[in-house]
């Protein structure tokens, strides 16, 4: 028997083609609205067979793959028709691997949703609760379809961690699949230690792509409701950020491609804060800006770009044989192994070429030695680890070469002393003693600075001072040096690390550090 509708409804039920052609014109709030009751009475859902928990599951033929849900918010329901959560079950059933503990994350039951103990599908085996239907995420809509209101609207949670108990990896966790096992190590997941009063505002420089939050509605222009929005704890990157959970419009139920070669990149929406000068400390989330080629470095006098061959498999900014999908190829790199035991890796560290365990598991470890590096994602284009190896450790040392001729930090301080304390043609410029030749907080852009802009761009792992420097200690600056009895003061300049070893562009970085070089002897000594 159906609820909610007319008396001349009851006992029938509305074909899909028939709902859809009816639904096209409603204007349909987002997630927490809803329709009118005049309209909504019009609407039919069927009664529950899950009578504890109150689970609403398909409406009519599940076969349909119609949900109560969907009979009025129909913009959700027809994007997440074409999701791989709509069929969930049939890929369990046709899987190789089909198992009765699996049937509670294929299907509208306890998990994902706050619920405990035995709910819909595992609690009652009714087909209406096949698949992974809106209840699966927001919980029952009982009580909503019966009181439609913004009070009633059943909210889903996007938190994230082993330790939940709701949201995408009360399912997507274990050896099978760990997703939320690898995200949870990631740098995605790490929450920022701001005020309170920058989290939640939406106008801060770093929200859009440090808070999940911000992320959400900043970056991604999402504007649904969910449990956390009103929260002022900060959020991490979460799965919801770049995860569409309506729509399969991109693979993987991305939020934006990961193949296209333009700052609409779903990596590169937030990979590409800030590439050229000037800014008072460096440049700033660049990887993507590196990878594209554009908007990225200090363009020395006479400088001539790389001519990159877009169909040469090493030209890695230019999406060359294997590299389709860009900064993802190397960073969400999937692979299966099956001794000591069995282990797929999902790739949601995040990490290229990342260290791996004596198990040949993935770790979070920042440094190990080359050889127990992956190298795996690399053959793609490469013909094979080995060569992908050998390439990245010979560019990698010619590219520390080039920085180590700008600048050797030679007492290992991360302070430029000049010349002869420390090498390198920038010390030298420093100890010509002008303090405006090094110092990014004015809005002159010098020969030096935009050299050491581009060092900054490029440093490596083993040259980690470009990224956090000091210049004219005890002569100008305004910055604190950590760690100094009495205290001293220079100016302090930083960035993150943006080269990705050099992999992210190497024809473009070995350019802009040589022009780099050329500048800094033709303009500051010119015999």
């Amino acid at each position: 028997m159906s609820a909610g509708v007319t008396e001349t409804r009851r006992g029938s039920r509305l074909s899909r083609p028939l709902l859809a052609a009816m639904l096209l014109g409603l204007a349909m709030g987002l997630l927490g609205g809803c329709v009118d009751e005049e309209v909504f009475v019009e609407r039919a859902f069927d009664e529950p067979t899950d009578l504890t928990n109150r689970f609403l599951g398909y409406f009519g033929d599940p076969a349909d793959k119609l949900t109560a849900c969907g009979n009025c918010h129909a913009t959700f329901q027809g994007g997440w028709v074409q999701t791989g959560h709509a069929d969930a079950w049939a890929g369990l059933q046709s899987s190789d691997h089909t198992a009765e503990y699996c049937e509670p994350c294929h299907t509208v039951s306890e998990a994902g949703n706050p619920l405990e103990g035995d709910a819909g599908w595992v609690l009652t085996g009714d087909p209406r609760y096949h698949d992974v239907q809106c209840e699966s995420c927001h919980g029952s809509g009982w009580a909503h379809v019966n009181n439609p209101s913004v009070e009633t609207a059943p909210l889903c949670s996007v938190e994230a961690g082993t330790d939940a108990t709701m949201g995408c990896g009360e399912c997507h966790n274990g050896e099978h699949h760990p997703f939320v096992e690898q995200w949870e190590v990631s740098r995605h997941a790490t929450t920022p230690a701001w005020e309170e009063t920058s989290i939640t505002s939406t106008s801060s420089s770093c929200t859009p792509c440090h808070e999940g939050r911000g992320a959400l509605l900043a970056t991604f222009g999402e504007y649904s409701n969910y449990l956390e929005k009103s929260g002022t704890d900060p959020l991490p990157i979460m799965c919801v950020v770049c995860h569409d959970p309506h729509s399969a419009e991109f693979e993987g139920q991305l939020r934006a491609s990961t193949a296209v070669r333009s700052r609409a990149n779903l990596c590169v929406s937030c990979h590409s804060n800030r590439g050229i000068p000037p800014s008072s400390h460096g440049p700033h989330g660049a990887q993507g800006l590196l990878v594209l080629g554009e908007a990225v470095g200090w363009i020395p006098p006479d400088y001539l770009a790389p001519s990159v061959d877009p169909f040469l498999p090493e030209a890695h900014a230019h999406g060359g044989s294997g590299n389709e999908k860009l900064c993802a190829t190397c960073h969400v790199s999937t692979f299966e192994i099956t001794e000591p035991e069995a282990f797929n890796s999902v790739g949601h560290t995040f990490q290229a070429i990342a260290c791996l365990d004596e198990g040949g598991k993935p770790t979070t470890e920042e440094e190990c030695d080359v050889t127990e590096r992956d190298f795996r994602a690399c053959t793609e284009c490469h013909a094979s680890e080995e060569e992908a190896r050998t390439d990245f450790v010979d560019f990698k040392a010619e590219l520390n070469t080039l920085l180590d001729s700008l600048w050797t930090d030679t007492n290992d301080d991360c302070v430029m002393d000049p010349f002869p304390t420390d090498d390198g043609l920038l010390p030298r410029v420093v100890a010509l003693g002008d303090t405006t030749d090094l110092d990014p907080r004015d809005e002159l852009i010098t020969v030096a600075e935009g050299a050491y802009w581009n060092a900054q761009l490029a440093h490596t792992s083993d040259r980690e001072c470009f990224g956090e420097a000091y210049f004219y200690v005890g002569l100008a600056g305004e910055d604190t040096i950590p760690g100094t009895t009495p205290p001293e003061i220079g100016i302090h300049v930083s960035a993150h690390k943006a080269s990705g070893e050099g992999v992210h562009n190497p024809e473009l970085l070995e350019a802009l550090l040589s022009a780099s070089i050329e500048a800094v002897v033709n303009f500051y000594f010119p015999f």
